[in-house]
């Protein structure tokens, strides 16, 4: 069978392009009644310019923020002059166009230079990637015996990428040191497979059957990635070539090598075909430990029983099929390459070579991280396999868990990698699945997923008193795995409470922060699933998924940096009278100090000073007095200290732009026609289809105001638990033609 498939996406940021082509070939070649060979190949092209950047710089530094009086459009046609370079500000840097300048007024300069640099780095320097990747693998099948065989598999998965930086030449080299740079990248991942089983399938009794294999695998991988760059900049403007190097164009040099190979065998015996017995054994040896303790073994065992075959004539009719199965197994995970190893970084300045500890050192003493998992599950079908379920229980217990973590600068080191714990997970899994409708010419097929996890941390190794599993915004928001607890509770900074839990201020009219922590919430859902509908009428289908997750929070960082920029909804609360705004003047006009209040008719104060009417007086009690507090602050100052970056001993707090996560989300939607064999066999295809389709179209509910709830980046679940470090969410629509031949 032999497919191609083609995707271009149009970029959703200023530039960038992606393409990616896929030809797909699959056969059997039978040579004899005895021996065949299995083949597969998949040759995948990407070429992908300019890799969108994320929007978080933007908002998180006064370097990069704007807000919201800035004109974004005049800056979007003045970040680069009408000779190519860098627009400057007035008074800055010399420049051969003197009248195209940036005036503005200091207090805004900042923010013009953040949102010029933003888009002179996405407009003026461009990424170029290629990437060429086969997978392929050939299986020959030696049938020895009929319960016999002897089959091997040889596979390769071969990737080469390359990638040319440009980075434009930001000021004129006649005034200036040259600027600009130029990089090419070129890497190669190498992943190589192999395995040898011999298979044994043999009818013992009437009713007793034997299944077996023994065999040998192993898994080579290599990487190798050379970086040539220009240093001291460009001595020719905008040539992107190493020859236009200032200094000695400097090249670097990394690799990276892995192999594990691993003994394994299985025995299954089955009774009558409703009984199943299965025991499997796995010896493993790994290069990323240390030799002498890098070989394991995990053992597993499953049973299943299909009781309705072996109670037919008890069970009723309309009890079309239930199986009770069960399993327990131990899977090792060893560490990453290099983790155990405990080296010297090198490096060299002004021709003198040192080697010193690395920021992150490895561990010599490191041990695989092992999980135990029980499983029990029921499955069941009714009236003519139109209705049924499947019902899971679970049991994790994960030990030795390996992470990288956190010392003392005083230790000589940042962090160290550390067997650190243990930890336990356990849920329930059901799916619900039928067919409400079925005729000739239409049909609707229905499944529902339900799942509910729970996990708790149960063991910290002496001196770890918490994981920091992440930490955001300066660490305003907190990531952390506590003993006793789920992984993945959010701290942060809280207000100080007095003894009858109000919150205390400072005379300025500013909460203070408690000098521990808070817990605010959990970043793990309770419940995730989905439901999933195909409704065909004759040779037309429409399938719909949606998809939900329900608790869980989730740090909103792009609304955390944008609410202190004045540039969301929740930023106008209280900008006015009419919003809710009290007004106040400041003695003597003196910004710096202390708001007094006023009547909200007042055009002056006593003095003649400015009214504002944008004042909040927050809710507590002043620890100096004990009194209630009175004091007016500013609402743009509020929210600046508030929604900040960074930790302080006052106002600051993460918990303002923690969410709850929950959803509900129409994911995909299909449309689409197979063709009659009639038209199909014309084109030399056993099968034909044509569909269109749209992605990630709309929420049916989200708890989160304003954002996407999956604006993440990464699926690693600590990626999951902050918003801002993605682009923008998008929808896609396209359409599908398949083939099989």
């Amino acid at each position: 069978m032999r497919t191609n498939t083609f995707n271009h996406e149009i970029p959703n940021a200023l530039t960038g392009n992606y393409a990616k082509h896929n030809f797909n070939l699959v056969g059997t070649l039978n040579i004899s009644k005895t021996l065949s060979v299995d083949y597969s190949g998949n040759y995948i092209v990407q070429d992908i310019t300019d890799r969108a950047t994320n929007a978080l710089g933007l908002y998180m530094s006064s370097a990069d923020a704007f807000g919201s009086f800035m004109d974004i459009s005049l800056i979007k046609k003045m970040y680069k002059t009408s000779l190519g370079y860098k627009t400057t500000a007035l008074g800055g840097n010399r420049t051969l166009t003197p009248d195209e300048v940036f005036i503005v007024p200091s207090r805004d300069d900042t923010e013009v230079r953040g949102l010029s640099e933003y888009l002179w780095n996405n407009q003026e320097k461009h990424m170029q990637e290629t990437s060429n990747r086969l997978i392929a693998s050939v299986a020959p099948q030696w049938k020895i015996l009929n319960w016999l065989t002897l089959r091997g598999r040889l596979s390769a998965d071969l990737t080469a990428d390359k990638e040319n930086y440009k980075q434009s030449t930001e000021r004129p080299n006649a005034f200036f040191d040259p600027s600009g740079s130029y990089s090419v990248t070129q890497r190669r991942y190498d992943i190589l497979y192999g395995d040898i089983m011999l298979l044994v399938n043999k009818k013992l009794t009437e009713k007793l059957a034997l299944s077996a294999n023994l065999g040998w695998q192993g898994r080579s991988e290599s990487m190798l990635n050379m970086r040539s760059y220009t240093d001291g900049g460009l001595t020719d403007e905008n040539w992107f070539a190493l020859q236009a190097s200032r200094y000695q164009a400097r090249t670097e040099y990394q690799t990276q090598e892995l192999l594990k190979t691993a003994y394994v065998g299985t025995v299954g015996l089955s009774w009558d075909n409703y009984l199943y017995l299965d025991v499997t054994g796995r010896q493993e040896k790994t290069s990323t430990l240390k030799e002498g303790g890098n070989t394991y073994f995990y053992p597993s065992f499953s049973g299943s029983f299909i009781f309705t075959d072996a109670f037919r004539d008890p069970l009723p009719a309309w009890w079309d099929y239930g199986k009770l199965r069960v399993s327990y197994g131990i899977v090792g995970n060893a560490p990453s390459v290099y983790q155990s190893n405990v080296v010297y970084e090198r490096s060299s300045n002004n021709g003198f070579t040192t080697d010193h500890v690395p920021n992150t050192l490895g561990n010599a003493a490191l041990v695989p991280e092992t999980t135990k998992e029980f499983e029990i599950g029921l499955e069941s079908k009714f009236a003519k396999n139109r209705l049924g379920f499947e019902l899971t229980y679970y049991h994790r217990n994960i030990s030795d868990m390996l992470l990288e973590t956190p010392f003392a600068r005083s230790s000589g080191i940042e962090r160290m990698w550390l067997n650190v714990g243990s930890m336990k997970n356990y849920g329930v899994e059901l799916n619900l699945y039928g067919t409400p409708l079925l005729s000739k010419d239409y049909s609707w097929t229905t499944t529902l997923n339900v799942s509910r996890n729970y996990n708790e941390v149960t063991y910290l190794v002496e001196g770890v008193d918490f994981i920091q599993n992440a930490g955001w915004g300066g660490d305003a928001a907190i990531l952390r795995s506590v003993v006793g607890r789920p992984m993945g509770d959010f701290y942060v900074q809280v207000p100080k409470k007095d003894a009858n839990g109000n919150k205390l201020i400072d005379a300025n009219g500013y909460y203070i922060n408690d000098s521990e922590r808070g817990m605010v919430g959990n970043a793990m859902p309770l419940v995730v699933g989905g439901f999933i509908n195909q409704f065909t009428y004759k040779n037309f289908f429409l399938d719909l998924l949606i998809d939900y997750s329900i608790g869980g929070k989730v740090f909103n960082e792009i609304y955390h940096y944008a609410t202190g920029q004045g540039l969301t909804p929740k930023s106008l609360e209280n900008r006015s009278t009419e919003r809710g705004g009290l007004s106040y003047y400041f003695p003597g006009n003196d910004n710096g100090g202390k708001a007094v209040g006023i009547d909200a008719n007042a055009t002056a104060g006593p003095g003649g000073e400015r009214v504002y009417h944008n004042g909040v007086i927050q809710e507590g009690i002043v620890e100096s007095t004990g009194q209630k507090n009175t004091q007016i602050v500013p609402v743009d100052r509020l929210l600046a200290n508030t929604y900040a970056w960074g930790t302080s001993g006052t106002q600051y707090s993460g918990e303002v732009s923690i969410f709850d996560k929950t959803y509900v989300k129409m994911r995909e939607l299909a449309f689409g026609y197979t063709f009659p064999k009639s038209i199909s066999s014309k084109f030399l295809c056993n099968n034909l289809q044509l569909s269109v389709f749209a992605r990630n179209l709309f929420y049916i509910y989200k708890a989160m105001p304003d954002y996407d709830a999956e604006s993440s980046i990464g699926t690693n679940w600590t990626n999951q638990a902050q918003i801002g470090g993605s682009t923008a969410p998008t929808r896609s629509f396209g359409f599908s033609l398949r083939a099989s031949f």
